[in-house]
């Protein structure tokens, strides 16, 4: 999500999620630095830390979330901020972000800020930059598919890499994603058209592995998981056919026609999945925003000669 800080403020613009989408949960993730401020002469040495939501002139901020911290303590700090989200997501308009306040256990009155500063970009590196991560489920059948956010992504030529002078930072780019050859161990045909499947003529319809690389076909805007297994549905459909198939009836029949050597042969069925089950991804979208989903279809769970 794009960011705007201004000292302990942070604002993310969140256009793209909108009041179609279940919005399971979202949280605000910074970076709170290191310092080196002795504390009080008996002093315990925590403090509370709350996130607020900015609110519009004229009505009081609100406090969504609140955590105890080590005055020691730095690095990331996770708070969940679902009720603001929901909130923006029916009026936009009100995004005004969010404040952290660090107070003293039993006080209201925040404390100099040099106790607790967070990382911005710039100056400070973009890997410690503030995330708002939302995890929501997609409604609309039509956006529920990875294929069509692929469409999105790579018609604006949207494409995730490693920093040149850190690979553990990230940079976003739109460009053409350059395409480095890499040694293969398959078997190629002869006329260099794709690789050579397995023999599976002899083999009943069954579920076996396909571990799918993103980085492999391109999809570096995909940050996690980097791969995964979606398996896939391979052998053949013939009679008899058996129960563990899952064959509807018009397949059996197929199945048996041809058999049997019927005068006009329907063509013999096809081992396809029976049931697939959804997955979940961490990507970059085309507005080079941070976004997790959920998205259905992606992983089969059995197969079947239909």
């Amino acid at each position: 999500m794009g960011t705007v800080v201004r000292k302990n403020e942070f604002q993310f613009n969140i256009s793209d999620i909108n009041d179609k989408e279940e919005l399971i949960s979202a949280e605000l993730r910074v970076f709170r630095l290191r310092h080196y401020i002795k504390l009080p002469h008996g002093h315990r040495g925590y403090y509370n830390a709350k996130v607020f939501q900015i609110m519009p002139r004229g009505f009081k901020d609100r406090l969504i979330d609140s955590q105890v911290i080590g005055h020691r303590s730095h690095g990331w700090k996770v708070f969940s901020v679902s009720p603001a989200v929901r909130y923006w997501i029916h009026y936009p308009k009100h995004n005004l972000g969010l404040r952290i306040v660090i107070t003293e256990l039993n006080s209201e009155e925040p404390l100099h800020q040099d106790l607790y500063q967070f990382a911005k970009h710039p100056p400070h590196h973009r890997s410690k930059q503030a995330l708002l991560i939302v995890s929501s489920n997609v409604q609309l059948p039509k956006l529920a598919n990875l294929a069509e956010v692929m469409k999105t992504v790579e018609g604006k030529k949207l494409h995730y890499k490693a920093s040149e002078n850190n690979q553990n930072s990230n940079q976003l780019e739109e460009d053409h994603p350059s395409r480095s050859k890499r040694s293969v161990n398959k078997r190629r045909d002869t006329n260099g058209r794709g690789y050579l499947p397995q023999d599976y003529s002899n083999s009943p319809c069954h579920r076996e592995d396909l571990v799918v690389d993103f980085k492999d076909i391109g999809w570096e805007w995909i940050i996690s998981p980097r791969s995964f297994n979606a398996y896939q549905c391979v052998g053949v459909c013939k009679y008899p056919l058996g129960s563990n198939t899952n064959a509807t009836l018009h397949a059996t029949l197929r199945a048996m026609m041809s058999y049997f050597g019927q005068n006009s042969q329907p063509t013999l069925p096809c081992c396809t999945p029976d049931r697939l089950r959804s997955h979940t991804f961490l990507f970059y979208n085309a507005n080079h925003e941070i976004q997790i989903n959920e998205f259905d279809g992606m992983v089969v769970e059995t197969c079947g000669c239909h």
